[in-house]
């Protein structure tokens, strides 16, 4: 509640991954009403997500959170053909066409 959505990123990231940000800028806005996602216990959602791009130290290593089972740093070309939660497609298609999408 008291931390802006950048306190926040680079919390989550630090506490997820053991990787600090040291530059963020925000890649994208994705709020297409058709993003909806139902939860196993009924509850039906419509979801905005901020994407970000950052930058990490260089002399971190990662380290899996209790939430994580693995975690790696992928090529472009690896992230093309990675398994998605499919209201991830359109993040990272819209990555790896360079295609910013940020409300105005």
């Amino acid at each position: 509640m008291d931390e802006d959505l950048v306190e926040g990123l680079k919390r989550e990231v630090k506490e997820e991954t053991g990787l600090n940000v040291r530059d963020v800028n925000l890649f994208g806005t994705f709020s297409d009403p058709s993003r909806i996602i139902a939860f196993p216990d009924g509850n039906v959602k419509r979801i905005i997500t901020l994407a970000y791009e950052v930058e990490v130290e260089e002399d971190n290593e990662l380290v899996c959170s209790e939430e994580s089972r693995e975690l790696r740093f992928l090529s472009k070309e690896e992230l093309d053909k990675i398994h998605l939660a499919e209201t991830h497609i359109p993040i990272l298609r819209a990555y790896l066409d360079k295609e910013r999408i940020v409300l105005e």
